[in-house]
């Protein structure tokens, strides 16, 4: 996306702005451009901006977890999402996902698939057994390895 001078313009550093808010700008600028690209298509809802309590309900609203990321560190939304067992159907990204989505708990189509992120949801829609195993397992994956106070514990051990 590329971003007109006016709008580049409104994202200049003010004298006391701080870099969170610049983001929230540009994030807001960037939202509001992929609303009016979208706008055609009824099936593409903008939550916008979430409090917590509101992106827990959300994700209990859904069977599956979609990120078509080209690049990631370590994806925290991912882990989100799995803990409220939803099935991840995720691109195949080298950093963070392998250690997380595995065959029995989700679905890593090739970065930039379209076709293989298709298959895969389709496959899902049509396997509802599938889909309940591997959601369950998807939660499981989250406690098992991610859970908070075991991860202190075992950075406090080191």
């Amino acid at each position: 996306m590329r971003l007109t001078s006016k709008q580049l313009a409104a994202l200049k550093i003010k004298r006391g702005e701080s870099p969170v808010e610049r983001e929230a700008d540009l994030h807001n600028l960037i939202a509001d451009e992929l609303r009016r690209r979208w706008s055609f298509n009824g099936r593409v809802h903008w939550r916008g901006v979430l409090t917590r309590e509101a992106l827990l309900d959300e994700y209990l609203s859904q069977d599956v977890f979609v990120l078509p990321t080209r690049f990631e560190g370590f994806p925290v939304a991912l882990i989100e999402a799995m803990g409220s067992a939803l099935v991840p159907v995720v691109s195949a990204i080298p950093s963070g996902v392998p250690e997380i989505v595995i065959r029995a708990n989700g679905i890593t189509p090739p970065v930039g698939d379209v076709e293989g992120f298709a298959d895969g949801l389709a496959a899902l829609a049509r396997d509802r057994s599938r889909l309940e195993a591997m959601s369950g397992e998807a939660r499981r994956t989250v406690v098992e390895r991610f859970d908070i106070e075991q991860c202190v514990r075992a950075y406090q051990a080191l």
